[in-house]
């Protein structure tokens, strides 16, 4: 009975909103060019207010549990490894705010490879974990190696396992536990270094996406259609990668460790932070983000309702759900309330590629979820 819980027909409030994206197919097909002052107004408020403030809360955020790490390590003990997990969880938070904004100095060096290594679905951090500590390799660890060492090892994912996985043997008095918890502070320095040059370069960046006058973007229109990709990529990547891959077709083929940070129990924190910060990138304001764009355009008045329906009703499933992700995938209630995010999200992404790229006259090219 419970395996065959996802074949149901889908929840209403996901009914709806797939509803609205078939019925792009019936509206009008483009709309008219909006003034290239209506773009760069959109993409400034963007950059001031929501990627800017995201990044410098990464730089803080990582500069705290690379302190906080640090000094667990000095003093070993129970107080401390407690204290180096909320920063670890607060930095995390962090990151998954402007995770979506995979362009220019985000994807440069891999950079959001490096800060998190997933999926991974080879098990790579683990194994090359597994063998770095083996080995007891100092220089490889050293500031001046780290960085340019396997992307599977250098972020969060790893810096998980130490942390939450290994926590409490990262306080014996033995030379393996020192060298993770040098491990350990290594992943936390190049975290913190890295979340430095993003926001640094992020202010240096943010400028071309507003004036786009030939350099990074030919037009603010061309700039907003990179804001906007980067946008659907991250419902998409919500939907597909963090919720379908471990729920599977049934409870059956579920499987928890599929599972973004499953170790420390925040794979349903990710998605709510994922999902507030794409809300706060969809409309700011009643007359800032994309929203604006949405609404002055005029060809599409039903779309602003839905766009603001669904981000509330998949935000309100979410934090519905009070046990880590991976012990509600076996709980029947639960996993009911999973398919149902699941499809909620869905619907935004299909709404958010059909009716809101058409109204911002932005159509989607590649990304990288394209093929997953």
């Amino acid at each position: 009975m419970v395996g065959n819980m996802t074949t149901k027909a889908p929840h209403l409030s996901a009914v709806i909103l797939l509803a609205g994206v078939l019925s792009a197919a019936s509206g009008p097909a483009r709309a008219d060019v909006l003034p290239a002052d209506a773009y760069r107004a959109a993409n400034a408020a963007l950059v001031e207010k929501a990627v800017l403030p995201g990044f410098e809360t990464l730089r803080d955020a990582a500069l705290r549990l690379d302190a906080e790490t640090e000094g667990f390590c000095a003093e070993p003990g129970a107080a401390g490894l407690n204290a180096a997990q909320a920063r670890y969880r607060e930095a995390l938070d962090a990151w998954m705010r402007v995770e979506h904004l995979t362009l220019g100095p985000t994807v440069l060096f891999m950079r959001n490879h490096r800060i998190a290594f997933w999926p991974d679905p080879r098990n790579t951090t683990g194994r090359q974990l597994g063998q770095a500590v083996a080995q007891r390799d100092g220089a490889a660890i050293s500031a001046e190696n780290f960085a340019r060492g396997s992307v599977a090892i250098q972020g969060f994912p790893a810096l998980e396992r130490l942390l939450f996985e290994d926590g409490a043997g990262l306080a014996q008095a033995s030379e393996d536990a020192r060298f993770r918890c040098r491990f350990a502070t290594a992943i936390t320095g190049n975290l913190a270094g890295m979340a430095a040059d993003l926001e640094r370069e992020w202010r240096a960046f943010g400028p071309s996406l507003v004036q786009a006058d030939g350099g990074a973007f030919e037009t603010p229109r061309q700039a907003t259609a990179e804001l906007l990709q980067a946008f659907t990529a991250g419902l998409q990547r919500i939907a597909d990668l963090k919720l379908a891959k471990p729920l599977g077709e049934t409870v059956e083929r579920g499987n928890p460790r599929l599972a973004e940070n499953w170790r420390s129990a925040r794979t349903l924190p990710n998605v709510v932070a994922n999902l507030e910060a794409l809300q706060a990138m969809y409309g700011l304001g009643p007359t800032e983000g994309l929203r604006a764009l949405a609404r002055a355009s005029g060809l599409d008045p039903e779309l602003d309702g839905l766009m603001e329906a669904g981000f509330a009703a998949a935000l309100d499933t979410a934090r519905s759900i009070d046990v880590p992700l991976a012990d509600a995938i076996g709980l029947p209630e639960k996993r009911q309330a999973l398919d149902k995010l699941r499809e909620q999200v869905s619907a935004l992404h299909g709404l958010a590629a059909t009716r809101l790229a058409s109204a911002l006259d932005a159509p989607l090219g590649f990304n990288a979820m394209d093929g997953d």
